[in-house]
């Protein structure tokens, strides 16, 4: 019997644990299958060795060359890079971020990756257990980031999948324990009897001058004095990472304030973009600066003073501009103070700017067609309003479609026009 492994290159690999499952099965495929039982096992932890580099050489590197140690090297090794639990993650991850296949070399990039992935699955866990763990996995996209790293805590091995009861579990936990502790909040907030709610409020409108001043702002990521948006830490991270820490506190980072447009004098016939733009609702999409003299048109109209604009573009009409709507909003009781007196210090400046626009605005051009004009210089020329406003038609050329029979009927008819004022001013 032959005392050599067969005639092929051993794989290689470096420490990648999406490697390791496809490496270790290749690898006692070659050296512990029937031919090569021959084999001592020095020869085959010394063949070991010469396949393994980088951090997968560093944690059998120290073990003598000996019978012994092969076994204990592969265990070794395995303790190390057979974490089932990250391998899978990375396997449904590199999945779900291939991109959308939009021709045949993409398509057929996409079928190998699905098969060498199912295939890298099936090494690692049975049938079963990966269904349960994709489930877990689409359920975790649905979570917030603290959820989630609570669940890693909570399944802190990495050598096996959890199951899907353990996932369910731990929601049920989850559940239970943020129910105690927005109740235990709620009820360590003492309510505030009616009366002195009432005067508190009074008393903060009447004095707002006074304590204008004494805002306080408590930053929920680094507790100084002031709002997130204009924390530094905060400005300083990624805008994901922005996200993510302004869905953890709550913070609003949708429109949060209906607007008011009943006042708004917007046409019947106008086409809007959004008919629901005044409502709070969140944002769909946000379109680059460079995209905006693709889609919108020349035409605008001016909703009136103190009111933004209506832009035409290729999606239909769209209300742009900055608006007055202090005296409609109801601040929040930490923000009235400060709401109030701002809205003093715009309104003394505002005024010579609305002066200003109310010269400089165009008034909307209405345009007529071939009819519509033919009939307004009609009107315009043949009639005039009363000073008892009523409207009188002109008929200069009344004689042109009266026919006489003889000239006495004629004569009579023209005296009678004669001693009528409105005849002798030209209205019949």
């Amino acid at each position: 019997m032959s005392n050599s492994v067969p005639n092929v290159d051993l794989p290689k690999f470096s420490g990648d644990y999406l490697e390791y499952p496809f490496f270790m099965e290749t690898f006692k495929a070659l050296v512990d299958n029937v031919n090569s039982r021959a084999l001592s096992d020095v020869q085959k932890f010394g063949r070991l060795k010469s396949c393994l580099t980088g951090q997968a050489l560093s944690t059998v590197e120290n073990l003598p060359l000996v019978a012994g140690n092969y076994p204990v090297a592969l265990q070794m090794l395995d303790n190390r890079f057979l974490k089932k639990r990250l391998i899978f993650n990375a396997y449904i991850k590199k999945l779900w971020d291939f991109p959308r296949a939009s021709s045949s070399d993409s398509l057929r990039k996409l079928s190998d990756t699905y098969i060498s992935i199912t295939k890298g699955l099936e090494l690692i866990a049975e049938p079963a257990e990966i269904a349960s763990g994709v489930l877990i996995q689409l359920l975790l996209t649905k979570c917030d980031q603290r959820t989630i790293e609570d669940w890693e805590r909570s399944t802190s091995s990495t050598d096996s999948l959890p199951s899907e009861q353990e996932f369910s579990k731990f929601l049920t936990n989850n559940c239970n324990q943020l129910e105690s502790i927005e109740f235990a909040t709620k009820s360590a907030q003492k309510p505030q009897p009616a009366h002195q709610s009432s005067t508190t409020h009074r008393r903060s409108n009447i004095s707002s001058t006074h304590i204008k001043n004494e805002a306080i702002y408590i930053c929920p990521h680094c507790k100084s004095n002031h709002i997130l948006p204009k924390c530094p830490q905060f400005l300083n991270e990624s805008p994901k990472t922005r996200y993510r820490m302004a869905k953890e506190v709550d913070y609003c980072y949708h429109p949060g304030q209906n607007i008011d447009i009943q006042d708004w004098k917007i046409p019947a016939n106008f086409h809007l973009a959004d008919p629901d733009f005044n409502k709070c609702q969140p944002v769909d999409i946000i379109l680059n600066a460079h995209l905006v003299d693709a889609y919108t048109m020349s035409r605008t109209v001016p909703l009136g003073p103190h009111l933004p604009r209506l832009r035409d573009t290729k999606f239909g009409w769209v209300v742009v501009g900055d608006f007055s709507y202090s005296n409609r909003l109801n601040a929040r009781s930490h923000s009235n103070v400060a709401v109030e007196s701002s809205n003093q210090r715009n309104e003394a400046l505002s005024e010579p700017l609305r002066q200003f626009w109310e010269v400089e605005a165009v008034k909307p051009v209405k345009f007529y067609s071939a009819e519509e004009r033919q009939l307004k210089r009609q009107f315009q020329e043949t009639t005039q309003r009363l000073p008892d406003d009523q409207f009188m038609k002109y008929h200069q050329q009344l004689s042109r479609y009266l026919y006489f029979k003889d000239t006495t009927q004629k004569m009579k008819f023209e005296n009678v026009l004669c001693n009528n004022i409105w005849y002798k001013s030209g209205m019949i």
